[in-house]
């Protein structure tokens, strides 16, 4: 809800009724934005765990884990530089 200067002047000469009903209006959305985030910040950390998941799973090689050489895929491993 955006509020022009003229629109908080016309509640203002409303009266108390005006103003608190429109103070009410901005709680009940504000309520509404912390559920949203709240939601948001758990699917955050279930897709921060799934990623950290993937990259671990992508870092393993028959050299680093239990995997037969077959598993590797066709790509060469790379060759020391030295």
């Amino acid at each position: 809800m955006l509020l022009t200067r003229e629109d908080i002047a016309a509640m203002y000469a409303g009266g108390v009724d005006a103003v608190s009903g429109v103070i009410a209006q901005l709680q009940a959305i504000s309520v509404a934005q912390q559920e949203q985030i709240r939601t948001q910040q758990e699917q955050i950390a279930v897709l921060s765990a799934r990623v950290k998941e993937l990259e671990d799973q992508a870092k393993t090689t028959s050299r680093t884990s239990s995997k037969p050489p077959s598993s590797d895929g066709y790509a060469r491993p790379p060759r020391s530089l030295r």
